[in-house]
């Protein structure tokens, strides 16, 4: 699936290309949904013919425009700030549905008997718009994405494979660009050529490994940082 939402909404009543076919739906559609629901039906027909899969699923959710998602908001709004401004409500409403729909893809792992079998990892590609202030408390943070700071760089990243990965925290750097030899090894598949990245496996299944000392990050205009 690719999305239209440059020219047409991502989230009622979607535009998007499937399999070659450009398809659109009405406004009682609500694309993240149609989306997990594609991608439920896609793992439920890999075990019916017995194949391992790979799915890559970059949710619309929170990405602008901010909207109320459908459904009761009660339960999002009891973890709100009374004093929370509309842009901070409604992407607070999407994070909750977010996780919604993550917690839903989890359940038919478990549902279909692979939750052991399968390595989950959730992560972003950017930091929050910068008109987005997050809150925790006391605290405030104001979004930075397209900014060299650490709200702009740093994303979440969750890894979840029962059995195998222990729960915890690790403060190792780490690169979207050492998925794929971190994903290959931990899945047993051979790299036959040099790649950019790490094998940073060791950090994940909580065994001594080779870390990333630093981390170099460049933006447009000749901006640039260096971590270590």
């Amino acid at each position: 699936q690719y999305w239209d939402g440059r020219r047409h909404s991502r989230y009622f009543g979607p535009h998007h290309w499937e399999n070659g076919k450009y398809k659109v739906h009405g406004k009682e559609v609500f694309g993240p949904d149609y989306c997990c629901d594609f991608l439920i039906d896609f793992i439920i027909r890999t075990q019916e013919q017995n194949l391992r899969f790979f799915a890559y699923f970059p949710m619309n959710l929170i990405h602008g425009p901010l909207i109320t998602p459908p459904g009761d908001q009660t339960s999002a709004q009891t973890r709100f700030p009374p004093d929370l401004g509309e842009r901070e409500r409604k992407a607070g409403q999407m994070v909750h549905y977010m996780d919604a729909i993550v917690g839903r893809l989890l359940s038919k792992l478990k549902e279909l008997g692979i939750e052991e079998n399968t390595l989950v990892i959730f992560t972003g590609d950017n930091g929050t718009a910068g008109y987005l202030v997050s809150r925790l408390g006391d605290f405030h943070l104001r979004g930075g994405k397209r900014t060299m700071n650490e709200a702009g760089t740093r994303v979440p990243f969750i890894a979840r494979w029962p059995g195998r990965i222990p729960s915890g925290r690790r403060d190792s750097f780490i690169s979207l660009m050492d998925m794929l030899p971190t994903l290959a090894s931990m899945t047993g598949i051979p790299i036959e050529h040099e790649v950019d990245g790490m094998d940073l496996s060791h950090n994940l299944l909580n065994k001594p490994g080779e870390d990333r000392e630093t981390f170099a990050m460049a933006f447009e205009g000749g901006v640039y940082f260096i971590r270590d």
